[in-house]
């Protein structure tokens, strides 16, 4: 066995470790992201991993105990990711308590610095100005939590600022970055490029390579931000055609869902469908070992469009609300267990580009 290959061994190896639970990256995280850092184009496979999780899950590491220890290059290769799943006065407030805490002469007490104490942390912090979205903030962050700290900023940006907050639609010299991206705070986007294969009548595992270019999904509802009742899957998801339905499993990583090619609408009858499917994995890692794919067996009764508890998939499958999965009409059961509890849970309009 080769360098190369006892490295890439190595990276498959820590993924694995980790496909089950956060715990091993919670533990070792910031010395895998400065390690990667220190390393650039080394681990890819690990970098993508690792930035697949914190973009999900930054507060994994940002704002952990253990934050002050990543290295500059580390944090901001975090910064810099476009779907970063955090908010952008969230970041801000974390980079001041990290630059404060890589100088031990300053102090928490930010009301008692002098202008040099200002002009250290200025210089600690100003390689990450440039990729937080201050545009994106709302009035009022920007007033309580930007504006009296505008000695840290450029004189420019501050300048430009101060004005847009004032006249949003007024010229700026400043570059205004876009609103980061929004994934799924569910899944990883190579899991959303398997389902899209799945769509496409794709096996149990994708090709390694494989990318999603055939479908793109846009959110519907977030149990955790829009409601986990019935009547919240009505509103939010009834007559909006093809979607995916994602339910992470309480106290675990484990993800179930299925895919209705047709629609919600609350008819109380079983749909007809022969490509629908079920499936399960796990949400930071596709492991062969440990994704389900079961595609309809009975088609009469792919989808059970029901106007109460009864939306789900077979006649017992999966029911969302009921959350219950008892094999009947589809290929292959999805859980071990008939009943299962939602940490949450999410659906997307399936679009075909």
């Amino acid at each position: 066995m080769n360098l190369y290959e006892l490295v890439d061994h190595l990276q498959q190896f820590i993924i694995d470790l980790n496909s089950l639970n956060n715990d091993w990256i919670i533990r070792n995280g910031i010395k895998l992201f400065n390690t990667i850092s220190r390393h650039k184009g080394v681990f890819p496979k690990l970098e993508e991993f690792s930035n697949n999780i914190m973009s999900r899950e930054p507060k994994l590491l940002i704002g952990s105990s253990e934050f002050w220890g990543l290295d500059n290059d580390a944090l901001l290769s975090i910064i810099q990711l476009d779907n970063l799943n955090m908010k952008e006065i969230d970041i801000w407030e974390n980079l001041i308590k990290w630059g404060i805490a890589k100088n031990s002469s300053l102090n928490s007490d930010m009301t008692t610095w002098s202008i040099d104490e200002f002009e250290t942390l200025k210089e600690t912090i100003s390689s990450f100005i440039q990729h937080i979205r201050f545009f994106q903030m709302t009035p009022q962050e920007y007033f309580y939590k930007i504006r009296p700290l505008g000695k840290l900023l450029p004189k420019e940006l501050e300048e430009d600022l101060n004005v847009y907050y004032i006249v949003p639609d007024c010229k700026l010299v400043t570059k205004v970055l876009p609103p980061r991206k929004s994934y799924s705070s569910i899944l990883l986007v190579n899991h959303f490029n398997l389902i899209s294969y799945w769509i496409d009548g794709g096996k149990e595992v994708m090709p390694n390579g494989l990318k999603n270019g055939q479908y793109k999904y846009s959110l519907l509802l977030r149990g955790s931000r829009d409601g986990f009742g019935i009547e919240d899957f009505k509103l939010k998801c009834n007559n909006k055609g093809a979607t995916v339905v994602l339910i992470k499993l309480k106290n675990s990583n484990k993800i179930i869902g299925g895919y209705n090619p047709i629609k919600w609408s609350g008819s109380n009858k079983f749909l007809n469908s022969n490509s629908s499917f079920i499936f399960s994995f796990y949400s930071n890692t596709l492991n062969s070992f440990t994704i389900v794919l079961s595609r309809v067996a009975i088609s009469n009764y792919a989808i059970a469009d029901g106007a109460d508890k009864n939306q789900g998939f077979g006649e017992s499958d999966l029911f969302i609300f009921k959350r219950s999965c008892k094999l009947a009409h589809y290929s292959a059961k999805i859980h071990d267990s008939e009943n299962f509890e939602i940490d949450d849970y999410e659906v997307y309009k399936v679009i075909e580009k």
